[in-house]
């Protein structure tokens, strides 16, 4: 978050040191400059099932999670103690399974576009439906950062130049915190194309708390794309942060928020497990060797292919180390001491059913090691980013998130 006067003072960027390595920070040991593989050609080469076999694919698994619903539905009724996790109840537990399976299904299918191109107007149908949606939204266009702005590791080669970004916003006028203003952001790693253009998670914040800008940005972007739209923001807005992009505040070389909200953070691409370090690591691998750590009940990465593409395409045009970079990886066990010095109070969500579980706790713990002000909520038994499945899940659970985020966000008025 920000406070709105903030942002009328020019924000600064800070510049690499020449021929430094990009993601170099305090002392950092460069990063090798030669992939393990052409990340170039990976980025390229989606490992999506094709038109029309994606079309037919996605309809018979559609179909299999219609017939095996009431099966499911049977068996955790009379049989508890299968139940993928003891504490869910029978909605839950009956309808986990064909999430899970049609998150796994969208992502072969390649119908993976849970957000819009920043760069294009959306069309009349899509403007109306928003201003229904959340009473009165408008799309509107902020100009791209300036030239001067453009330097350091910003400065992409692989990057296009926006100079505008779209974007669509609500306001308030009783809402409490007069002087902040919230930037939901959200990059698409979500499989599903359920929430391109609504979310239970914003529309929440805006009867509840503060004003809001909404940004849902391309999920294959490289990283400094990512970061650039974001600065473009920032330059007049606050930050508010969703799943996988949690890592772009900590990117940012600008006027810091006034806080932080993260929810299900994925903050750390290169993790690996202590106990089982080839079946997570990023590093190292090919679509063909990669197996994510396994879970019995979370829904994300459940093709391992898929999020190695996710990644190789956050990376863009750099090698593979780049993501031991502390800024792409802010939650690695080896992250420096002090890297994360002088950041604002932070709120962060996790579930233990998650997939990526482990690398919030590490998130965690490293911005208490460098003396940041952290709130943890922590569900028991949810999968990744649980608001997005409110619809379908325990109240009091979903409850617990939203209580914990708003008196954080008190905190900061």
């Amino acid at each position: 978050m920000a406070d709105r006067q903030s942002l009328e003072s020019a924000p600064t960027v800070v510049s690499d040191a020449a021929g430094a390595q990009p993601g170099n920070l305090k002392g950092n040991p460069a990063i090798a400059a030669s992939p393990s593989y052409d990340t170039k050609t990976a980025n390229a080469a989606s490992p999506a099932l094709h038109f029309p076999l994606n079309y037919f694919r996605i309809v018979w698994e559609f179909c299999t999670v219609l017939v095996l619903l009431p099966y499911h539905f049977v068996k955790f009724a009379l049989f508890p103690s299968t139940r993928w996790r003891r504490s869910w109840t029978l909605l839950e537990a009956t309808l986990m399974p064909a999430v899970k399976r049609i998150m796994a299904a969208m992502d072969l299918c390649g119908f993976k576009i849970s957000s819009r191109d920043t760069d294009a107007e959306p069309s009349a149908l899509g403007k109306w439906w928003m201003r229904v949606r959340y009473n009165g939204a408008r799309f509107e266009w902020v100009e791209g950062l300036p030239d001067e702005l453009v330097n350091g590791e910003l400065a992409d080669k692989e990057v296009k130049i926006r100079r505008r970004v779209g974007m669509f916003g609500w306001a308030r006028e009783d809402a409490k915190g007069h002087g902040l203003i919230g930037l939901y952001l959200h990059g698409g790693g979500i499989p599903s194309t359920l929430f391109k253009r609504r979310s239970s998670i914003d529309c929440y914040l805006i009867i509840r708390c503060l004003p809001l800008y909404k940004m849902l940005l391309p999920p294959t972007s490289p990283f400094y794309g990512v970061a650039f739209l974001v600065a473009a923001s920032w330059i007049r807005d606050m930050l508010d942060g969703g799943a996988d992009d949690e890592q772009n505040p900590f990117r940012l070389h600008l006027r810091k928020p006034a806080g932080l909200v993260l929810l299900s953070p994925w903050s750390d691409p290169c993790a690996s497990s202590v106990y089982t370090p080839s079946a997570h690591s990023y590093l190292g691998h090919t679509p063909q060797t990669y197996v994510p750590r396994s879970n019995s009940c979370d829904y994300l990465f459940e093709k391992g292919a898929f999020r190695l593409h996710l990644v190789t395409s956050l990376l863009g045009s750099h090698p593979q180390e780049y993501v031991k970079s502390p800024y792409v990886s802010p939650g690695a066990r080896d992250t420096e001491l002090g890297i994360l010095n002088g950041f604002p109070p932070v709120f962060v969500h996790y579930g233990t059913g998650e997939r990526c579980q482990e690398e919030g706790e590490r998130l965690v713990a490293n911005l208490r090691r460098d003396g940041v002000h952290v709130e943890v909520v922590v569900t028991e038994d949810t999968p990744h980013d649980l608001l997005l499945l409110a619809m379908i899940w325990r109240k009091e659970q979903v409850e617990q998130i939203w209580t914990g985020a708003l008196r954080f966000i008190e905190t900061l008025l």
